[in-house]
């Protein structure tokens, strides 16, 4: 089995996992999501052996739309982070969110008003991931004019370049909202602009292929409407 571990001083770490589908093995229970390891890998190539494993704290209890989330912040670190390349402050900036998601699962929120707590932090880390990875332009200026935006002006993201004005009037994200997520002023708009940001960005890390935490989202969704 080929798993991936997110280490604090070595990144993301790939591995094969042997004999843990024997149901005797004593790895299996282990290598489980949310789950703090000490481990050791052997092997020179980017896929190594998984060697010893030993558990550091209990696994982080999460269900529901938060364990939704944490996958979510799973798969994106899988999926766009180079192998073996130490991201520290990503790291604890991952701790602090799942403690964070947590929190929220523990405050007896409905669904609802726990989500519109969640989408802030979810935005706050992808963006830190953006810009760790080199792939977060500067979202303060209009680059097709080098100047600040303008709040009554809309604008187009593009991942290449940034945000550009946009050639259709009243088409676009309001400079406004994009100023205000800038700030973490968050509302309706600036959530909105957010989220439309992050997903044209990630865009080129992900290509075509779609990520499976947000179709169970989907899933949750439609299961419960």
């Amino acid at each position: 089995m080929l798993v991936d571990f997110f280490c604090k001083e070595q990144g993301k770490v790939s591995a094969v996992a042997k004999g843990v589908r024997n149901a005797k093995s004593d790895k299996r229970s282990l290598l489980q999501p949310l789950q703090f390891l000490s481990f050791e890998v052997s092997g020179r190539s980017s896929l190594r052996t998984l060697g010893s494993i030993e558990a550091n704290e209990k696994s982080i209890a999460l269900s529901g739309n938060m364990l939704y989330c944490a996958f979510y912040i799973n798969e994106l670190l899988s999926r766009t982070l180079p192998e073996a390349e130490p991201f520290a402050a990503l790291f604890e900036s991952y701790q602090i969110n799942l403690a964070k998601l947590f929190a929220i699962q523990n405050a007896g929120l409905e669904d609802v008003e726990a989500l519109l707590k969640v989408q802030p932090m979810l935005r706050q880390f992808e963006f830190s991931l953006l810009e760790m990875l080199g792939y977060l332009p500067d979202l303060s200026l209009d680059v097709s004019a080098d100047k600040p935006l303008l709040d009554e002006h809309h604008y187009q993201f593009d991942s290449s370049q940034g945000l550009l004005a946009s050639k259709i009037v009243g088409q676009g994200m309001r400079g406004l909202h994009i100023k205000q997520m800038l700030a973490q002023e968050w509302n309706e708009h600036s959530l909105q602009v957010a989220k439309r940001i992050v997903r044209l960005a990630l865009s080129p890390l992900l290509g075509d292929k779609p990520l499976k935490s947000r179709e169970l989202f989907s899933y949750n969704s439609t299961k419960k409407g």
